[in-house]
């Protein structure tokens, strides 16, 4: 009679990223994107006049909305989701605990910045730290030259 021994191994989380306009999770766990940036980069339309964005004077961006999607968890785990812009880091939301991913399954979180107030511009990093392993996601804020009189985005 031949037996099998079945072993359990502890694997690493996985974890991936997307950036989009507006997001929603949906009843049956999938998510809708609108305004996906495929490239991590969020252009903002401003006019050639106005100041770069400070910590007194930042400016408002109607939304941004961040998808994590994780697998390979199989305990409940606890999820940290923190943002670093200009060398601060900071709570992105409230630490919440998870319960396990089923194998070959994923979750989905969706974080929704409405509106994002944005101090500076440039590179933002996103770290999640799921079960004790920290992921970082990197993003670029900026701005582009807008036409005032026509409302027309010129590019450089």
């Amino acid at each position: 009679m031949s037996t099998k021994k079945i072993i359990k191994t502890k694997t690493k989380p996985l974890a991936s990223f997307y950036l989009a306009e507006e997001m929603r999770l949906e009843i049956d766990g999938k998510v809708s994107a609108m305004g996906l940036f495929t490239d991590f980069k969020v252009m903002i339309p401003m006019p050639r006049e106005m100041p770069n964005p400070t910590t007194e004077q930042p400016i408002h961006v109607k939304s941004l909305s961040l998808l994590f999607c994780i697998s390979n968890v199989n305990t409940d785990f606890l999820v940290k989701i923190e943002i670093e812009s200009g060398g601060n880091r900071k709570e992105l939301i409230p630490s919440f605990s998870h319960k396990p991913i089923e194998f070959g399954k994923s979750s989905n979180i969706v974080v929704a910045l409405s509106p994002l107030v944005v101090a500076d511009f440039g590179d933002k990093y996103i770290f999640i730290n799921i079960d004790s392993n920290e992921f970082m996601f990197k993003f670029e804020i900026n701005r582009i030259e807008q036409n005032n009189l026509t409302g027309q985005i010129k590019l450089n």
